[in-house]
């Protein structure tokens, strides 16, 4: 499954790094969320091999936690739009 979700394997086309259509047209995606994409793919690339399985399970949460920050903060912006 994971190979499926490398980062090479990224879909191309109007989803890709920008959104296309909308109110006010497409957009490049910002630096920040540049960013937190190079985050994703470092997290992507580790080797798991050998990891303590309270650790991930740690990082699970932790993944969820910042997941549900960033729908809060969109579900917010989109209210205005």
């Amino acid at each position: 499954m994971l190979a499926l979700l490398r980062r090479n394997d990224r879909p191309s086309g109007p989803y890709h790094w920008s959104m296309s259509g909308g109110k006010g047209g497409g957009a490049s995606a910002s630096l920040e969320m540049r960013q937190l994409a190079a985050a994703v793919d470092r997290v992507c690339a580790r080797n798991l091999e050998g990891h303590d399985p309270r650790q991930l399970a740690a990082e699970l949460i932790a993944l969820r936690y910042a997941c549900d920050r960033l729908r809060c903060v969109y579900l917010e912006m989109a209210k205005d739009v």
